[in-house]
């Protein structure tokens, strides 16, 4: 049910590159853009596989299972946990980006992003 997105473990090695503007001075005519981070080609299809699994009540989801929105995500356990908890702990993933570039990049680096899709293939396993 969830190959969609479990194809992805061990995908990412190659994360994605910190674009900084080093050519702008700040300036009116020439405004230096924001840091921000260019995924790669295949985070880039994970994220656009994860749309249909996303979970829109995810926050709700996350506190039944004592988790907090946020980047201490990464460190849960979710041996025990459901479907639906650990497609809210990546969506939350994929919603942080929103707010805090290169925080999906996090995720991923910390091996949470692996860790939630091999809970997912168990899952499926089973």
């Amino acid at each position: 049910m969830y190959e969609a997105l479990t194809k992805y473990i061990g995908q990412f090695e190659d994360v994605g590159t910190w674009i900084i503007d080093r050519e702008n001075d700040g300036s009116k005519e020439h405004p230096i853009q924001m840091p921000y981070m260019s995924y790669s080609k295949a985070i880039m299809k994970f994220l656009s596989e994860m749309d249909a699994f996303m979970v829109y009540n995810y926050q709700e989801v996350l506190k039944r299972n004592d988790l907090r929105w946020g980047m201490e995500m990464g460190n849960a356990d979710v041996s025990g946990f459901d479907a639906e908890a650990v497609l809210a702990l990546l969506t939350g993933a994929v919603r942080a980006e929103r707010f805090c570039d290169g925080a999906f990049a996090s995720f991923v680096r910390s091996g949470a992003v692996d860790r939630w899709l091999g809970r997912l293939k168990e899952i499926d396993e089973s």
